[in-house]
């Protein structure tokens, strides 16, 4: 049986200004050494619940994975959720915020 992913995911910086960029690293390891070719689901949640941006990733031979997305006029200060989700149901949180 193969062992569970472990997940962590981390933000460029803590706090954003609107229309700025977000670059989200997310590290996926098994067994303590790096998890290649792994999808990786992520999801970005406004402070009121509703998902501002989503996309779907894999990790490089290091097991690590990096997306970009832009902050828009619709996105309101307040606090950001993050969520990433290998395909073994693995998930690592973050969060940012929007000033």
């Amino acid at each position: 049986m193969q062992q569970p992913i472990k997940l962590s995911a981390n933000t460029n910086q803590s706090s954003y200004a609107a229309m700025e960029a977000v670059t989200v690293t997310i590290y996926a390891r098994r067994n303590g050494d790096p998890a290649p070719s792994e999808q990786i689901s992520l999801a970005v949640f406004r402070p009121t619940g509703t998902r501002t941006y989503r996309t779907k990733v894999h990790t490089d031979k290091n097991g690590i994975c990096h997306t970009v997305f832009h902050l828009d006029a619709r996105d309101i200060t307040g606090s950001y959720s993050v969520e990433a989700r290998a395909s073994d149901g693995s998930l690592a949180l973050t969060s940012f915020l929007v000033i």
